[in-house]
């Protein structure tokens, strides 16, 4: 399962919780005249509110409650939504009663609990709908996909394809003999299937579907092996001539079975726990940032005119923009001051470095050698633009520059720290060797490889070595 259908899935168990929550506060608050009664016999009682949290992860995970989810109508939502309020209010009584969890359910509430789940619930999924259509529409939440078939045979390829409103085919690509022509975006594509994967780098593009029927074993070979590199997951049809088994498995895209070739795929349980950590350990990190902000606001200002925190566009998962945020520890000119100084650039590769960089302000310095700069990632980490333990989000004139082999390092969300960082960053003066470290921890990723890294990102900075 890709984590994006994990989020998904989370997001509708979320939804059917808070919708299932306040249908039972409500009950209880109006079957008691205003009064929650919380803790008391007869009214709010938290092994009740427990007991429908579990009740809902089992007709979520379980019972499959939200399986076409975008696809029912109205009516179809509001049957399926009144038939889950019959099985939670039934499930609640019989829980309750046969475990003895409380003295007395009132009749009132249960009565007034479903009700009321039936409203909020309709009301709350039709407002989401709604929502993620118009996501869609505008193409923030969607998959782009890249569609790839033998001369002549588009049309067949993107007729056997019957994909939700959550994908939208972005590019379509033929391939006659060696050569691939065709549309992305907006632009014509015309190159060799050799450069194919480097011609798709400056784009957003989250999936290749290749369509194998009567495409030469050769070619076929050619575009599983380079597109691999760029990050994007790709997905081929059924017929698989001369292909290499390994890193293939099958998979759903749509509603037409795959074989998807890809290195790794985590398990659904590890996305949510590591997105889970996530959201926790950006709460603390924002709390701790407001606290240093009431002493490096004021400090940052003083040192150099400009605004305390610095925004910039950065590159994330599969190509994504997003606005990456720092304490800011440069002059306002240093994009402008850049340009001269890159003769001195330390670092071989895609990437800028010098000591004494002559940008870097007074506090800067105390800040980047402190680590402190990096507290307002925290806000990009809440947002999911960032995970805590990743690879560094590229500039956008970086990316633009990448190979489709460097792409691959934006296969997974960019963190605040990595097994670069914990490496001895400073040291490192080529940009292969970073890659080649980002690519060991996307081929190798675990969760306990994400808390040794955690352990070794305390250490590093406690010591400051590594940071300049």
């Amino acid at each position: 399962m890709r984590s994006e259908d994990v989020t998904r899935k989370f997001a509708l168990w979320l939804l059917d919780v808070i919708c299932v929550q306040a249908s039972y506060l409500l009950a209880n608050y109006i079957r008691f005249d205003g009064n929650l009664r919380i803790h008391q016999a007869e009214g709010f009682n938290w092994r009740i509110a427990l007991v429908l949290v579990i009740l809902v992860t089992v007709g979520n995970y379980f019972v499959a409650i939200n399986h076409g989810f975008m696809k029912r109508s109205a009516f179809q939502e509001l049957k399926v939504v009144m038939t889950y309020t019959v099985y939670l209010s039934a499930g609640l009584i019989v829980t309750v009663f046969a475990l003895h969890l409380i003295l007395a359910l009132p009749r009132l509430v249960v009565l007034y609990f479903f009700v009321g789940c039936v409203c909020i619930m309709f009301v709350g999924r039709m407002l989401v709908k709604a929502l993620a259509k118009r996501a869609y529409g505008l193409g923030i939440a969607q998959q782009m996909v890249v569609l790839v078939a033998p001369d002549g045979t588009l049309a067949d390829a993107e007729a056997g394809l019957k994909l939700s409103s959550g994908y939208a085919v972005d590019g379509r690509v033929e391939i006659r003999d060696r050569l691939a022509h065709g549309r992305l975006h907006e632009d014509e594509i015309d190159c060799t299937t050799d450069d194919l994967a480097d011609t798709l780098v400056p784009y957003r593009v989250d999936m290749v579907y290749i369509y194998t029927d009567g495409m030469p074993s050769e070619n076929i070979s050619t575009l599983t092996e380079s597109l691999r590199d760029t990050g994007a997951t790709v997905y081929l049809s059924l017929s698989m001539p001369g292909v290499d088994p390994s890193g293939l498995s099958v998979a759903d895209f749509g509603e037409t079975q795959v074989l998807a070739y890809k290195d790794y795929e985590p398990k659904p349980y590890q996305v949510a726990f590591k997105r889970a950590f996530d959201i926790f350990a950006a709460l603390i990190g924002l709390i701790l940032t407001g606290i240093i902000s009431v002493v490096l606001v004021p400090a940052i200002k003083l040192d150099s005119p400009g605004p305390a925190i610095f925004a910039q566009t950065r590159v994330g998962k599969n190509g994504k923009r997003f606005k990456f945020y720092k304490f800011r520890s440069m002059y306002q000119d240093a994009e402008e001051r850049k340009k001269a100084l890159m003769a001195q650039n330390q670092v071989q590769g895609l990437m800028f470095k010098m000591d004494d960089d002559p940008r870097i302000t007074k506090v800067g310095k105390f800040i980047r050698k402190t680590s402190l700069d990096e507290f307002p990632q925290f806000w990009n980490v809440l947002k999911g633009d960032m995970s805590i333990i990743g690879t560094r989000p590229p500039t956008v004139d970086e990316f633009e520059q990448y190979s489709g082999h460097y792409k691959r390092r934006l296969s997974i969300r960019p963190g605040i720290t990595g097994l670069w960082q914990v490496s001895g960053r400073s040291n490192i003066t080529d940009f292969d060797e970073v890659v080649k470290l980002d690519l060991k921890y996307i081929d190798n990723w675990s969760l306990a490889e994400d808390a040794r890294i955690l352990f070794k990102t305390v250490g590093v900075v406690l010591h400051g070595t590594g940071a300049e």
